[in-house]
C-alpha cells in the first residue's frame, strides 16, 4: 500500500480565474448550478449569452479548471469543463498544479462521500450555507505520483459510467410508463381525451399529516416511520426510508396511511416542490406538510399515484402564491383528477407493476454500482488501489 501525502488542497488547486477575455459580441458559455447533474459533474444544458451580457457576479474558466460548488446543498456538483466559459460565483474555479494534480483525480476526490461529508460538516450560513473557505484552504488532500493519480482516475471513471449507464436504465423505464399513461388517456392536466373527472375528495381519502409532540420523547421510536418530504422528493416512485420514527405511543397520536396511499408535498420551501408524489409499499406515519391520497373502494392505488405523479401542475395550481408553497387538505379534495373507464385503468395497472418489478431490479443493480464506486473512491484515496 502507497501512503499519500497529504498536501493542502489550496497549494495544488488554488483557485483562480481563467484570463480568457472574449469580445463583447463572441457568444460565450454561461455555466449555472442548476445545470449541474449532482455527483456525475454532467452539464444537462449550455446557455449561450454575448459576453458583453455577462453578469458581473461571474467567474472566468477554461479547460485546465475543476469547478467545484461550494454551495449546500449542492457540494457534490463538480464539473469537469470541456470549453472556456463563465458560471455562477458559487463555482469555485480550482486550477490543478499539472505536475502535481491530475484534473479528473482531483474531480473524483472532491465527489467523494467523505470529502462531501467532510464539506458538509464545514459550512457556515443560515440561509444559503457554504463551505467555509478557511476549512477549504485547510484542508488536504492525498497526492501520490501523477501516473497512479491517472490510474486511479481511470478506474473511477469506469466504475462512475457503469453507475451512470444504469441511473439511465431506470429513466427509460420512467419514460415508458410516462408514455403508455399519455398513450393511454392522454394529457392528465389539459385532458386532451375529453375523460370523466371527479374531484379527489370523490376518489380518495384524504389525510393531513402531523408531527406528535417534540418534547414528549416517549413518543419517538422505531415502531413506525415517520415520513417527511424528503422521502417524496426523490426520483424514486415509492417512499424512501425514513431517517426518523415513532413508538406506539407516538403512533397513537400520529397520523398514518396504509400501504397503497399516495404521499404528496403539499407544503415546501420550494414551490417546484409542490404536488411532488410517491406511492407507499408500507403502511406509515408522516408530517403535516404532507397529504395522503387513501383510494376509495373501487380504485386502484397505482392509477391514482399515476395521475397525481402526472397531474402535478394541477395541484401547483391549487397552491398559494407566496414564498412557501402550500395546498391545504381543502384545495387538494378539490382538485379534479381524470378518471378513466375501470377496464382502462386496469390496463395501466398491469404496465404500471410490470415497469415497477423491472425498476427494482435495476434500482438493486444500480445501488450495486453505487456501492462499487464508493468503495473504490474510499480504497483509491487511501492509497489502497
Amino acid at each position: 500500500m502507497n501512503t499519500p501525502l497529504r498536501v493542502p488542497l489550496m497549494e495544488v488547486a488554488p483557485p483562480t480565474p481563467s484570463s480568457w477575455s472574449p469580445s463583447p459580441t463572441e457568444d460565450v458559455w454561461l455555466l449555472n448550478l442548476d445545470q449541474v447533474e449532482p455527483m456525475s459533474g454532467a452539464v444537462l444544458s449550455r446557455r449561450k449569452i454575448k459576453a458583453g451580457d455577462v453578469p458581473t457576479s461571474t467567474v472566468a474558466f477554461d479547460d485546465t479548471h475543476v469547478l467545484y460548488s461550494k454551495l449546500r446543498p449542492n457540494l457534490n456538483k463538480v464539473v469537469l469543463p470541456s470549453a472556456a466559459g463563465y458560471c455562477t460565483s458559487e463555482l469555485l474555479p480550482l486550477k490543478p498544479d499539472p505536475r502535481r494534480l491530475d484534473r479528473v483525480y482531483l474531480a473524483h476526490y472532491l465527489r467523494s462521500t467523505a470529502f462531501v461529508a467532510w464539506a458538509v460538516s464545514r459550512t457556515d450560513g443560515a440561509k444559503m450555507p457554504r463551505v467555509k473557505m478557511d476549512a477549504l484552504r485547510e484542508h488536504c488532500i492525498p497526492v501520490l505520483e501523477l501516473t497512479t493519480q491517472r490510474r486511479i482516475a481511470a478506474i473511477l471513471d469506469n466504475a462512475d459510467a457503469i453507475r451512470r449507464n444504469r441511473i439511465r436504465v431506470v429513466s427509460t423505464v420512467d419514460e415508458y410508463l410516462h408514455s403508455a399513461f399519455f398513450e393511454l388517456f392522454g394529457d392528465p392536466v389539459g385532458n386532451s381525451k375529453g375523460l370523466p373527472e371527479k374531484p379527489i375528495a370523490d376518489i380518495a381519502t384524504v389525510t393531513t399529516g402531523n408531527t406528535p409532540s417534540r418534547e414528549i420523547v416517549a413518543y419517538y421510536g422505531d415502531h413506525i416511520e415517520w415520513i417527511k418530504s424528503d422521502n417524496i422528493n426523490t426520483p424514486s416512485h415509492f417512499l424512501t426510508k425514513a431517517t426518523e420514527g415513532l413508538s406506539e405511543a407516538g403512533l397513537r397520536v400520529a397520523r398514518t396511511a396504509p400501504a397503497g396511499s399516495t404521499l404528496i408535498t403539499c407544503i415546501a420551501g420550494s414551490p417546484s416542490c409542490i404536488g411532488n408524489a410517491a406511492l407507499a409499499d408500507r403502511a406509515i406515519s408522516f408530517n403535516q406538510q404532507i397529504n395522503a391520497l387513501t383510494p376509495k373502494p373501487g380504485i386502484e392505488p397505482e392509477f391514482i399515484y399515476a395521475v397525481t405523479l402526472f397531474s402535478k401542475a394541477r395541484i401547483r395550481a391549487a397552491s398559494t402564491n407566496g414564498m412557501k408553497g402550500m395546498v391545504s387538505k381543502g384545495a387538494l379534495e378539490r382538485v379534479r383528477f381524470i378518471l378513466p373507464p375501470k377496464d382502462q385503468r386496469e390496463k395501466f395497472v398491469g404496465i404500471f407493476r410490470k415497469a415497477m418489478a423491472l425498476t427494482k431490479r435495476l434500482e438493486y443493480a444500480s445501488r450495486q454500482a453505487e456501492e462499487l464506486y464508493g468503495s473504490l473512491s474510499q480504497r483509491a484515496f487511501q492509497g489502497q488501489l
